[in-house]
């Protein structure tokens, strides 16, 4: 499933459901009633990879927008400024609009805690390297994550990569 707790309060969650087309009906209306579904197929696991791999896009997608914040900062600009034309043009998606905010506005409340969220890079790396498919990018949000926990700040949500790159840039 996707979507935060305000997604879920709402009832706008993305639920990835896996299972045999019997039981994924009997659901259905349960789950059409938190939000919109997406059937995957029968195996779990299919199910699992894909919420895995979602969450590695959001977790790259915090730690740019943790860097480009602190240059925008460092350089005087208004990273919010940035934020909005970037989410006026290309980059229109829920994890930009929110996330994008969180990170500018250095809210770190959390949602998602650092650690959580590590277990969870761990986990696609590791289906990464079972299938031979490297996964750079993510390597990198694991060392950061590591350094945000070694901070103190595993109490935060992950947009805390952006407080991170805050403090690499000296900020």
């Amino acid at each position: 499933m996707f979507g935060n707790p305000d997604a879920a309060k709402a009832r706008q969650l993305f639920i990835i459901v896996a299972g045999s087309p019997n039981d994924s009906e009997h659901c259905r209306p349960l789950l059409e009633s938190l939000g919109q579904i997406f059937v995957v197929g029968a195996a779990p696991e299919r199910a699992n990879l894909i919420k895995l791999l979602g969450n590695m896009m959001t977790a790259t997608s915090l730690e740019v927008l943790g860097e480009v914040t602190a240059l925008l900062r460092k350089r005087g600009q208004d990273p919010r400024r940035f934020l909005e034309i970037m989410i006026g043009t290309m980059f229109s998606g829920l994890v930009h609009k929110i996330y994008g905010d969180r990170i500018v506005a250095g809210d770190y409340v959390p949602g998602l805690a650092v650690p959580l969220a590590l277990k969870d890079v761990r986990l696609a790396l590791a289906e990464a390297e079972k299938a031979g498919a490297p996964m750079p990018s993510v390597s990198l949000v694991r060392n950061r994550m590591i350094t945000a926990i070694a901070r103190g700040h595993a109490g935060l949500d992950w947009t805390a990569l952006g407080l991170v790159a805050a403090e690499e840039a000296g900020l």
